[in-house]
């Protein structure tokens, strides 16, 4: 699942690592935050975007051919519509709760400003498989120069207590079990941001 808001032409290149890494049995959700760019609601009415597909403005993006990926991507991709816009939280919520309904028993969110490699989720279900008690797994990213937040080397190490929610492996089962205050299910969507990431990471650690 992706988290995405606005800006087009960043979740055109999310979708696209995605697509090209995850192979073809895999669906990919996206939930859109109340965007109000052009290109998100194409995205989200396919069947409008089609016909847009073949007008003139059909163009290139920054090197990114609306058409050409769009048209392998809309057999496989989902959209989930905000009315409003209620934050990554709240959208991490909608798509494990997409998953939940889908009788999924995991699912991957990530943010739409991330580039994922191959092997990205193979790796993180190899260390879902190797750990029954595994609730969520993820990686060190890249551009990480010890900030606040310490984050899974390598997808190994289950002794961290607080992670962000970039990129994360969530055992759907793990969320009836780890309810937040007041019987939150999943992210605690009233926080302010970065606090609902520590939160339900120690919280996910402490079941």
């Amino acid at each position: 699942g992706v988290v995405g808001y606005n800006d087009p032409q960043l979740l055109m290149k999310c979708l696209d690592h995605v697509f090209e890494t995850v192979g073809d049995q895999i669906p990919v959700v996206v939930y859109d935050d109340a965007s109000w760019a052009s290109n998100v609601r194409a995205i989200k009415q396919r069947e409008e975007f089609r016909q847009l597909l073949d007008t003139p403005e059909s163009v290139q993006m920054q090197g990114y051919s609306v058409e050409r990926r769009l048209k392998a991507m809309l057999p496989r991709l989902s959209v989930i519509e905000a009315p409003v816009n209620r934050g990554s939280a709240y959208g991490r919520n909608q798509l494990w709760a997409w998953a939940e309904r889908h009788h999924y028993a995991r699912m991957a969110t990530i943010d739409m400003d991330i580039k994922v490699h191959p092997g990205w989720l193979s790796t993180l279900n190899a260390v879902m498989d190797g750990h029954a008690n595994c609730g969520l797994a993820t990686f060190t990213y890249a551009n990480d120069h010890g900030g606040r937040f310490p984050t899974v080397v390598d997808g190994h190490d289950l002794r961290v207590a607080e992670t962000t929610s970039m990129c994360w492996l969530v055992r759907i089962a793990m969320l009836d079990a780890c309810l937040g205050p007041d019987h939150v299910w999943g992210m605690d969507a009233r926080m302010e941001v970065f606090s609902h990431d520590s939160e339900f990471s120690q919280r996910v650690r402490r079941c």
